[in-house]
C-alpha cells in the first residue's frame, strides 16, 4: 500500500497565514492507519510528494536576517542561510515535525514501521543541495528509504541527494512532484519533451527557478510593504493585514492582481487603495533591480518569439511598475495578463506523455506497459482523470493521472468574477494485487483511492 501526500508548505510563518495544525495530522493518520489495516497490508510506503517544506515562503531572505546574497538567488548562496531557514521551519512546526511525522506511526495501527520516501519539489528544493539540510529532511520526516528498495542511510546522504521521481512496479505506480512541467518553476529541460524516457540532468534540479524569485521578494514581500504605505492608526490596517496574508494561497498564482483589486473594491478606501499602489510599486521596481532576474529576463527573451516567457515577464513587470488601481476597469488587463501567464500546463497531457516515456525507456525495457497510475502534486488540485486503456489478450489495464492535492488553504478566482476560499486536505492511496481496497475484497489488479477533504466557514 503506497500513501502519496504532497504540497503542505510548512513554514516559519513570517510570510503568510498559519501552518496545518498538529490536529490536522493525528485525524488523517489515524484515518491512514485504518485503511491499511482493513486492506490487511503487510507493507506500507509513505511518499512525501514534495513542497512539504516551504523554504521560500519567508521573510527571511530579505529582511536581514540572513545575507542578501546567501538567498538561493544571490551572488553566493550558502547552505548555512539555508540551514537557519529550515531550522524556523522545524521550530514554529515542532510537535509535526519531532512527534507526529518521524516516529509515531504505531499508535496510528500500522502493522509495521511504514517505509518513508521524499521526493523533493520546486520549495523545498534547497533541502536537497546541501548534505546537512538533507540530514535534516530525513530525519523530521522519518526517511527510511531513497526509493521503493534502496534504504537511506545517514552516510550516503553526505554523498547523494533524493531522487526526483518515485517507480514501484508492484503497485504499476510513477509519481514525481510536476513542477518539472511548470516552466516559472524548473528551468526545463528537452528530456521532458522526448518521446523516449531520458534523465534529466541533475543541474536543472540545482538550478533556482524564477518562480522562487516571484514568490518570495513580490508574493511574500508584497504584505509588508503595503503596511508600510498604511498608517500605523489606520482604522482597517488589522483587516487589510489578515487579507494580505491570504495571498500565498491565491489560486492561480497570476490571480494575485485580482485580489488585490478585490480588496480595494471591498475596502472602499483612498489611503488602502494609495498603500496597495504604491507598495506593489515598490516591490515589482526592487524586483526589476535583482541580478538574478535582470539575468534570468536575459536568457529568456527573444526577438523572433514574441511570447517567449521572458518576453511576458518583461511586460508584466512594466505594468506592474505602473500599478494604479484605481479603478477595477484599469485592473482587469494586467490581471487578465497574469493569470494567461502563471495558469500552467495541462497536466493530465503531461502524464499521457509521461506514460508514452515510461512505455520507451532502452535502459529499463520492463518498463514498458508496467504502469498503471502516474501521479503529480504541484497544481494543488486534486484530479482523477483517465488517460487510456491498454488490452492484451486477458491483460486490460487502465491508465490513470492523478493530482495529490494540498494540505492548504485556497483562494480561488472565480470564472467571471470575485474570489471564493475554502481549506482542503487530500492523499492517494495506491493498492497491490491482492490488498483490499475500501469493501472490495482483494483483486489481482492493482487499485486506486483519493480522499479530499474541503472546509468552507463563510
Amino acid at each position: 500500500m503506497l500513501v502519496f501526500i504532497s504540497d503542505l508548505h510548512m513554514s516559519d510563518g513570517t510570510a503568510g497565514p498559519p501552518n496545518i495544525p498538529a490536529e490536522a495530522f493525528i485525524g488523517t493518520f489515524q484515518e491512514i492507519g485504518a485503511r491499511a489495516k482493513s486492506a490487511e497490508a503487510e507493507e506500507v510506503t509513505f511518499i512525501f510528494l514534495g513542497d512539504i517544506y516551504d523554504l521560500i515562503r519567508t521573510t527571511a531572505w530579505f529582511d536581514g536576517c540572513v545575507p542578501k546574497e546567501s538567498s538561493p538567488w544571490g551572488t553566493g548562496p550558502t547552505e548555512e542561510s539555508a540551514l537557519k531557514v529550515i531550522h524556523d521551519v522545524l521550530e514554529k512546526n515542532r510537535e509535526v515535525f519531532e512527534d507526529i511525522l518521524p516516529n509515531s506511526y504505531v499508535r496510528f495501527g500500522f502493522k509495521t514501521d511504514p517505509r518513508r520516501v521524499f521526493v523533493p519539489g520546486n520549495h523545498d528544493r534547497p533541502c536537497n543541495l546541501y548534505p546537512e539540510l538533507r540530514k535534516l529532511t530525513a530525519k523530521t520526516l522519518g526517511l527510511t528509504h531513497f526509493s521503493h528498495k534502496q534504504p537511506l542511510t545517514e552516510e550516503a546522504l553526505d554523498e547523494r541527494g533524493f531522487a526526483h521521481y518515485y517507480a514501484n512496479i508492484a503497485h504499476r505506480t510513477f509519481a514525481r512532484h510536476g513542477h518539472e512541467f511548470d516552466s516559472f518553476n524548473f528551468e526545463g529541460s528537452s528530456a521532458l519533451r522526448s518521446e523516449v524516457w531520458t534523465d534529466i540532468p541533475e543541474y536543472f534540479f540545482r538550478a533556482t527557478p524564477i518562480g522562487d524569485v516571484i514568490a518570495c521578494e513580490i508574493a511574500s514581500k508584497l504584505p509588508r510593504a503595503v503596511l508600510c504605505n498604511l498608517s500605523t492608526d489606520h482604522a482597517l490596517r488589522d483587516a487589510v493585514t489578515r487579507n494580505l496574508k491570504d495571498l500565498f494561497d491565491v489560486r492561480p498564482l497570476g490571480g494575485i492582481v485580482g485580489w488585490l483589486a478585490s480588496l480595494v473594491e471591498r475596502f472602499h478606501d483612498p489611503e488602502v487603495t494609495n498603500a496597495i499602489n504604491v507598495g506593489t510599486r515598490q516591490v515589482v521596481s526592487e524586483f526589476a533591480e535583482i541580478p538574478f532576474v535582470r539575468q534570468w529576463i536575459k536568457r529568456n527573451r527573444s526577438w523572433i518569439r514574441p511570447l517567449a516567457i521572458g518576453n511576458e515577464v518583461e511586460v508584466l513587470i512594466k505594468c506592474l511598475s505602473d500599478f494604479n488601481l484605481s479603478t477595477l476597469e484599469k485592473a482587469l488587463p494586467i490581471a487578465q495578463r497574469a493569470t494567461a501567464l502563471f495558469s500552467g500546463d495541462d497536466y493530465a497531457t503531461q502524464a499521457s506523455q509521461e506514460f508514452a516515456r515510461l512505455d520507451n525507456n532502452p535502459s529499463e525495457p520492463h518498463w514498458k506497459n508496467a504502469f498503471s497510475y502516474v501521479l503529480y502534486g504541484h497544481t494543488h488540485q486534486p484530479t482523477q482523470q483517465a488517460i487510456s486503456a491498454l488490452d492484451n489478450g486477458d491483460d486490460h489495464m487502465e491508465r490513470i493521472y492523478l493530482n495529490t492535492g494540498m494540505w492548504r488553504p485556497s483562494i480561488n478566482m472565480g470564472i467571471t468574477s470575485g474570489f471564493a476560499s475554502w481549506k482542503s486536505l487530500t492523499y492517494s492511496i495506491i493498492y497491490q494485487p491482492g490488498e483490499i481496497a475500501g469493501d472490495h475484497k482483494g483483486t489481482q489488479s492493482s487499485s486506486f483511492e483519493t480522499w479530499s477533504g474541503t472546509l468552507r466557514i463563510s
